[in-house]
């Protein structure tokens, strides 16, 4: 039993139903399989129809003894293009249809011929002054072929193609309509006709151009191409020239098998089927015409699949309950107990249902779901059963029996995201559903992968909740502790110990848990409204994930910043402080600055660094100096960190001065500044640049919560990228009623 892989658009329209029809009569009595890939046309940008082009990509060359390759693929890529594509697939033996592939064999309609009658017809037998031509895609062969004979019928008769009279189409309807709306300015009634390259751009031209008001042909005429069955019963029937795709799929297949037995060779010329020019009325040929009668007579003579074409009707049905079902299923075992009974109804007896391993991507391991052979399920693993992607099912193509003789392959996806393929095995005519089951089959499939995947999120997310409320309950304790010691240091008289209180609550104590508190409000805010995401069923899998990324980093920063403050708690109580320091009272700025750099002389008194304040030392503010002493000890610490070396001389320089009711304080060192690449983030709370040396990057996060919480201003960083950091303070004169700890704490 041979095996011949066919690359087909789809199996859905007249054209692939031809192509299938024609390969059937050329197999009817050989020991041939069709194994049919509807792997779309190249690159195309049709909607998410490109996503079919996956199937490209699975084709196993050791499976297949030759291949058929169709023009419908390559609509939208040049010859040089397609060539490159055939040249893919070498040594297996091709054969193409339609198209004409150096070193390749095929079967091409003669474009040439037929277009030339075609346009005698209209040169001759009209007396139109208006010349138009809707061409296919530029660089495709038949459309170029089309195109020339359309200029070189002008060229003959002397007759000159105005700039823009040739425009250029896809080949689709939708380009058909885009272009009435481009010629019906430009359309002299009764003057003009309009020769398209194919039958779907004329009927969508005819229907745009009805659309603003022109009859056809008695404003202006059409022709098409390709004598489709929507072409021969629009309104009016629509004049074309008509290449018999049955016959050439036909000699194509035999041509195949020629090839696979040796009766040719690869290289033998390929085999040119003549085309018929169809005469009707779109044209304005008049409809008593003899010439326009024999035609439809010959059509309704030789229309000998009309019934089967009717009896498809019966199924439209069939087709309907099974969407209804698919909507309906909200499991994957619910999907595959629909398709076990709704396919064999729909005249597909065996199918095999297969998602990539990672649904996400297209992927070299597959893993059959569903099986299903002379419409009797068999049982598969729940996991199902994983195979080469490219063997299409386990145990490949070579597994199938000698009466499986139609095999369609269809990609499922949904718009951008690839989820896997069914392998249906049916006849020519329950072929034209697969297209239809692989949409309703996609878009089943991904409901449900995006229900499992939500599932799955949920317990996630349950399993972080009770994370987060376990770091809590050790969080409350950590910080009634540092309440009871805050109490503590209230009542302590002696207003010396500032400098050492400052020095160890804000970089030995302090900052843990300051650390510790901000990253898990964070985290919590952050689980918050995820969590009305998910209520609100906007959640999605980038957000999780994110969520879950941060609950590892703030994980880590609670675990050791919490030890870190119980190691140092006891020490902690025994460091006096500014009793009024979480009050707000009013003060001399000038002075308690030099209080606060007095109190911080440990930390800067190894660097060679020189301090100047210049400001009105009788400027009173009605403030919280807490907060204001701990954003300038961060600022101070922060230059000596990372800005100053010790063995560098440095100024650090504050200066402050009254505006109407505020107060603006400038803080500047002579380090070596803030990259400006880094000016954007410094003030984000975990961002930091010496996370090796037990940075958590939460300094700057908390100045600026000071700044805009507690004193009720703001700090700015303002000059990103020069020598020397400066950063501005701007606050009321009068500061806001909470204490530090209120505000940051959320106490």
């Amino acid at each position: 039993m041979y095996t011949i892989g066919l690359f087909l658009g789809s199996t859905e329209d007249s054209y692939g139903q031809n192509i299938l029809r024609g390969i059937h009569n050329a197999f009817r009595d050989q020991p041939a399989r069709l194994l049919c890939f509807t792997s779309g046309s190249l690159r195309s940008y049709h909607g998410f129809e490109a996503q079919r082009n996956v199937l490209y990509r699975m084709v196993d060359r050791d499976s297949l003894d030759a291949l058929i390759i169709t023009g419908a693929i390559s609509h939208h890529i040049s010859s040089t293009d397609l060539q490159g594509f055939c040249a893919d697939y070498y040594p297996l033996p091709l054969v193409t249809i339609e198209i004409a592939v150096d070193g390749v064999p095929g079967v091409q309609i003669d474009n040439r011929s037929g277009m030339k009658e075609l346009m005698e017809h209209v040169l001759a037998s009209h007396r139109y002054k208006q010349f138009f031509h809707l061409a296919g895609p530029r660089s495709q062969q038949e459309a170029d072929i089309r195109r020339e004979e359309f200029a070189a019928a002008m060229e003959a008769r002397d007759l000159e193609i105005p700039p823009g009279h040739i425009i250029e189409g896809d080949y689709t309807i939708e380009s058909g309509l885009s272009a009435a709306a481009d010629l019906a300015d430009r359309i002299v009634p009764g003057e003009s006709v309009i020769v398209c390259a194919n039958d779907s751009m004329a009927l969508g031209l005819m229907e745009g151009l009805r659309e603003r008001g022109f009859s056809i042909p008695d404003d202006v005429a059409v022709t098409g191409f390709d004598d489709s069955i929507d072409a021969q019963y629009a309104e009016p029937p629509l004049t074309t020239v008509r290449q018999s795709t049955v016959q050439l799929a036909e000699k194509g297949a035999r041509l195949a098998l020629d090839l696979v037995e040796g009766r040719v060779e690869p290289g033998d010329a390929s085999i040119k089927v003549p085309a018929k020019f169809i005469l009707r009325q779109s044209c304005g040929c008049a409809p008593e015409s003899p010439e326009l009668m024999r035609n439809v007579a010959e059509e309704l003579a030789g229309d000998s699949d009309a019934r089967i074409r009717l009896s498809m009707e019966r199924k439209l049905n069939q087709l309907r309950l099974l969407s209804e079902a698919l909507i309906t299923s909200i499991r994957l075992p619910d999907v595959l107990d629909v398709l076990e009974y709704e396919l064999p109804q729909l005249g597909i007896s065996s199918c095999y249902l297969s998602i990539f391993e990672d649904p996400s991507r297209e992927s070299r391991q597959s893993r059959l779901l569903f099986k299903q052979r002379n419409a009797v399920r068999e049982p598969l693993p729940p996991a199902g059963v994983r195979f080469d992607t490219t063997m299409l099912l386990p145990g490949g193509i070579a597994s199938l029996g000698d009466e499986d003789r139609v095999v369609i392959v269809e990609a499922l996806y949904s718009k951008d995201e690839k989820l896997g393929f069914a392998v249906f095995i049916t006849d020519r005519y329950a072929s034209a559903l697969t297209g239809t089951i692989r949409s309703l089959l996609s878009g089943a499939l991904q409901a449900v992968l995006l229900l499992d995947e939500r599932r799955r999120h949920e317990k996630q997310l349950l399993d972080y909740q009770q994370r987060l409320k376990d770091s809590n309950i050790k969080l409350v304790n950590t910080l009634a502790s540092l309440q009871s010691a805050q109490e503590q240091l209230a009542q302590s008289e002696q207003m010396a110990a500032l400098g050492e209180l400052v020095a160890g609550v804000t970089h030995d104590l302090r900052t843990p848990l300051g650390t510790a508190y901000t990253a898990a409000t964070h985290l919590r805010s952050r689980g918050v409204e995820l969590q009305r995401k998910f209520v609100a069923g906007s959640m999605t899998k980038s957000n999780l994930e994110d969520l879950l990324s941060l609950l590892d980093e703030t994980g880590e920063i609670l675990s050791s910043n919490l030890e870190r403050a119980e190691l140092l708690l006891d020490s902690f109580k025994t460091v006096a402080a500014d009793q009024t320091g979480g009050q707000r009272r009013r003060f001399r700025l000038r002075e308690y600055l030099d209080k606060v750099i007095l109190s911080l002389k440990p930390q800067w008194k190894k660097y060679r660094v020189v301090f100047h304040i210049e400001g009105d030392e009788e400027l009173d503010l009605n403030s919280l100096p807490g907060a204001i002493s701990h954003i300038l000890a961060t600022l101070i610490m922060n230059s000596l960190r990372h800005g100053i070396e010790p063995d560098q001389e440095a100024n650090i320089s504050i200066s402050f001065f009254r505006e109407d009711e505020q107060v603006t304080l400038e803080y500047r060192d002579s380090g070596k500044g803030i990259p400006g690449d880094l000016a954007g983030k410094i003030f984000d709370p975990f961002f930091t640049t010496a996370r090796e040396r037990g940075g958590t990057g939460l300094g700057l996060n908390i100045v600026q919560n000071l700044a805009r919480t507690v004193l009720g201003g703001d700090i700015t960083l303002e000059n990103p990228g020069e020598p020397g950091a400066l950063f501005r303070l701007k606050m009321p004169m009068e500061g806001l009623a909470q204490s530090p700890e209120d505000q940051v704490l959320g106490s």
